[in-house]
């Protein structure tokens, strides 16, 4: 694939990342977690993590208290989902941070960002930096590192501002 045709993808996935961030109700029901088989024959480079890649646990929002992200599949659905539950109460609303094909669940994989300086793809020169858009990103809180195995990452990120998690790309 030429560096063009790599720069096109990600502008394309920078401005789906710009439509806004659904909330789903406390309704999970339909989503589960993956089973071994659905990641089998993608299995080893999971082997590195003791969650699989699968789930994260922080305080994303810095309210004191652990939030859970997670991976999940639906199968009427046949989606895979990024999903977030934030630790305030029992009754807070998972949120959704991103949807994609069931058949995605074998590589995609999700880490824990720790606060610190993270140099963003277009700080990277991979494409122009959008108005507003970091060239390094300064993390005071954990994120969470949303990522293709061996390929593109980017990070959801709480905005304090906004009360709501923010994408920036990372990687191509």
């Amino acid at each position: 694939m030429t560096k063009k045709i790599k720069v096109k993808i990600v502008c394309l996935l920078m401005l789906l990342a710009l439509i806004p961030l659904p909330v789903l109700s406390n309704d999970m029901s339909g989503w589960r977690k993956p089973t071994k088989t659905e990641l089998a024959g993608h299995i080893d480079w999971r082997k590195e993590s003791k969650t699989l890649y699968l789930t994260a646990e922080a305080d994303f929002d810095g309210d004191g208290k652990k939030d859970t992200a997670s991976l999940l599949v639906n199968d009427k659905k046949n989606k895979m989902g990024l999903f977030v539950i934030l630790g305030r109460s029992k009754t807070a609303s998972p949120l959704l941070l991103d949807v994609m094909e069931i058949s995605h669940i074998q590589a995609m994989g999700i880490e824990l960002a720790e606060p610190g300086e993270y140099e963003t793809a277009c700080g990277k020169g991979y494409f122009e930096c959008k108005k507003g858009e970091p060239k390094v990103l300064k993390l005071k809180l954990p994120a969470i590192n949303y990522f293709k195995e061996g390929s593109v990452s980017s990070f959801f990120y709480w905005d304090r501002k906004k009360k709501a998690f923010k994408r920036i790309w990372i990687s191509d």
